[in-house]
């Protein structure tokens, strides 16, 4: 019999094992266990709206990998949903104190391991690069953000070691920067240099029915596609086209949904301001979810995909504000020290926040703390792309702590 354990919530330090995955090896066989069930044999359970928006700080106890319950946040927009989806929380602190550490340390890698490294033959170089698991998909994947390459030592990078460079979200001016239309991945060019006429919505943000009008990519889109992505290319035939990557950007004004054909205003002095579908979710009712209201124009998938929108020409893109609150970034009034995902450096997510009353359009961003940010599309912010592995990956090698990463290689 083969087994892979996890630590229980009140029994990790005291080394205790649970939720085990057992596989009875018949005859000469070989139990094929892969990343999927690696991290799917740590999960702790399931986790309320109250669990993820409650603490102040993500202690021990709320910390490790935890099981995604579609009755409570709604079913995920992933192109399958054949598997459990499981995410992991906190997990930073070395110390798990509640207390800041140093960027980029381990963390807590021997009780929720989640350290993953592409290395094309088995060799560590420091041209091979680091990721770490966010959450699975609900087709058995594993999507992961880029932590940096490979020292010689550790995957544990931090601030610009652990990015790919910096962008503007999209947009070089503090004008453009105010641009209504700009908050999308790809958006309409049409109205990309107008910003005093008012105009429909649905042209301003795309239809659920289409997607043909958003025919430009952002800059962070095009920095991740045509300027990064070479660099891993070797690995497309590992990630999954049709994983997604949500920039929803259903409007609200107050408590209503705005439809397609309300006008607005796209930059005034004193515009109105207007929350996009995730700042709306995080200000006056906390309910993160892995779906995707507008599937058909905000989900970003590659051309060859059954699902989303197929605008992506690479199967990479950034992380969602709703997927960063499942890992524990709260809101920017919490210190979230012991978040994995913080850096300390601000880096994008993929989500619209607001267009403020200032007339400045705002994606989130993840601050150098680990908390929940914002910033205007021109600002420049750190870039660290998201992946999101096929199912069946099986690791060559490691044990998925920072020193000894998870080994995924193409041989």
């Amino acid at each position: 019999r083969f087994t892979i354990g996890a630590k229980a919530a009140d029994d990790q330090l005291a080394g205790n094992y649970s939720n085990v995955i057992t596989f009875t090896v018949v005859g000469n066989a070989v139990p094929v266990v892969t990343l999927y069930d690696m991290v799917a044999a740590m999960s702790k359970g399931t986790q309320t709206t109250a669990d993820i928006w409650t603490p102040t700080v993500v202690t021990v106890e709320q910390s490790g990998v935890y099981e995604y319950d579609a009755g409570v946040f709604g079913v995920a927009s992933d192109a399958a949903n054949t598997h459990k989806i499981y995410y992991y929380r906190g997990i930073l602190d070395s110390d798990m104190d509640g207390t800041a550490s140093t960027y980029g340390s381990a963390g807590d890698g021997a009780l929720w391991p989640n350290y993953v490294i592409l290395d094309a033959d088995g060799t560590k170089t420091t041209a091979d690069t680091c990721w770490r698991i966010v959450r699975t998909t609900g087709s058995g994947g594993v999507k992961m953000i880029y932590n940096g390459k490979w020292t010689g030592s550790t995957c544990a990078n931090a601030q610009a070691n652990a990015q790919v460079g910096t962008s503007a979200f999209s947009g070089s001016s503090s004008s453009s920067g105010r641009q209504f239309v700009r908050i999308g991945y790809t958006y309409n060019d049409a109205y990309a240099s107008n910003i005093e006429t008012d105009v429909a919505l649905g042209d301003l943000v795309g239809t659920n029915n289409t997607a043909f009008m958003n025919d430009t990519d952002s800059d962070i889109k095009a920095y991740l596609e045509d300027t990064w992505f070479g660099g891993i290319e070797e690995y497309r035939s590992f990630l999954e086209p049709s994983a997604g990557y949500c920039n929803d950007r259903a409007v609200y004004s107050g408590d209503t949904l705005l439809g397609e054909d309300t006008l607005v205003a796209q930059y005034t002095n004193s515009a109105t301001q207007y929350f996009f579908a995730a700042g709306k979710r995080f200000t006056s009712n906390i309910t993160p979810s892995f779906g995707c209201s507008r599937s058909v124009v905000d989900l970003y998938t590659t051309s060859n995909a059954q699902n989303g929108n197929g605008q992506l020409r690479e199967p990479v893109a950034l992380l969602t504000a709703d997927e960063a609150y499942f890992a524990g970034v709260l809101s920017v009034s919490f210190p979230s020290y012991d978040v994995f995902l913080r850096s300390g450096n601000n880096f994008w997510l993929l989500s619209p926040y607001a267009r403020l009353s200032t007339g400045a359009v705002d994606p989130y961003t993840v601050t150098q703390n680990g908390a929940a940010g914002y910033n205007v599309l021109s600002i420049l912010n750190g870039v660290r792309p998201v992946i999101s592995l096929i199912p069946g990956i099986i690791p060559a090698d490691g044990d998925g702590t920072a020193t000894d990463p998870w080994v995924v290689t193409l041989r």
